[in-house]
């Protein structure tokens, strides 16, 4: 009896969920020559407005959870260290995807070190280090920090699939946003100030940019729950930006650039501002082979 008790408390220590871990207790510790300036403050969707004003809505897009702040000190220096809980990898990935130019893939699953300023991510964490200044001790501190708290972050998490199904020849490194929200669909090319093609948070998509500055193109990628869902959107897609009766896939606008769409199973692929109509269809051809791929 007593032995069936061990083993059954052995199983069950085994097969328990891993304690989730909260962003309070992702903070770093005490730092040489630091000190606190202000307690750790968590705030909530509730309150984010109240310590991002202007600037809450591209965490509560993503679903934020919750966010751990605090301001550290030495002399004139000051660093703020910043945690989100972004719910899902996904998320957090999105996030880091609005923030960075260049993923130097130094911290977490993707970083950035901008002037006396530090972004990464892992898992389904979002962590901002900025600073008031840009020298020496800040620059060796901000590295100590976010290696600390990529040490302590023990999850990891997946890339969205729908990255892998980008076009690469072309594409400008890192070129691209992941969002699953209609606000963002403006981000680097103005499509439509509605929601149009039926986003949620549930629709994955990706915008993303090809070829140079001179001759920029836009790839829109979105993936619904299914194909019925593909073709309405595709159909309301035309509906917009598509002379009356053209049935086809391509449209060429009134500054001589080309707008395309077509689908795939339950992808919709659009492309916009491109120079002619062969790279349109180059960029959809690419796309659909890549979503085609075993």
């Amino acid at each position: 009896m007593r032995t069936s008790l061990i083993i059954l408390t052995i199983m069950a220590l085994f097969s328990s969920p891993m304690k989730s871990q909260k962003v309070i207790e992702l903070m770093p510790g005490p730092i040489d020559g630091w000190s606190p300036r202000t307690e750790d403050v968590i705030y909530t969707p509730e309150t984010l407005f109240d310590y991002i004003n202007g600037g809450a809505e591209l965490y509560l897009s993503y679903d934020m959870k919750e966010v751990s702040s605090r301001i550290i000190v030495n002399g004139s220096n000051e660093i703020r260290i910043e945690i989100f809980d972004m719910t899902e990898a996904r998320n957090a990935f999105g996030v880091f995807t609005h923030t960075r130019t260049k993923d130097e893939h130094v911290f977490g699953q993707g970083s950035q070190k901008f002037t006396g300023a530090l972004i990464f991510w892992k898992g389904r964490f979002f962590v901002t280090l900025t600073a008031n200044d840009e020298n020496e001790l800040i620059n060796k501190t901000l590295e100590s920090i976010a290696k600390e708290i990529d040490k302590k972050i023990t999850e990891t998490g997946h890339l969205p699939g729908i990255v892998q199904l980008l076009p690469e020849e072309q594409l400008e490194p890192d070129g691209f946003i992941y969002f699953h929200h209609y606000i963002w669909l403006n981000s680097y090319y103005f499509i439509a100030s509605d929601n149009i093609l039926n986003i949620s948070p549930d629709t994955d998509c990706i915008l993303a940019k090809y070829g140079n500055k001179e001759e920029r193109s836009f790839l829109l990628l979105i993936e619904y729950h299914d194909s019925l869902s593909a073709a309405a959107n595709i159909e309301t897609f035309r509906n917009v930006f598509f002379d009356k009766g053209n049935i086809n896939g391509f449209q060429i606008m009134e500054d001589g650039k080309w707008v395309a769409v077509s689908g795939k199973d339950q992808y919709l692929i659009g492309v916009f501002s491109a120079s002619d109509k062969e790279y349109a269809s180059f960029l959809i051809a690419e796309t659909i082979t890549n979503i085609t791929k075993p």
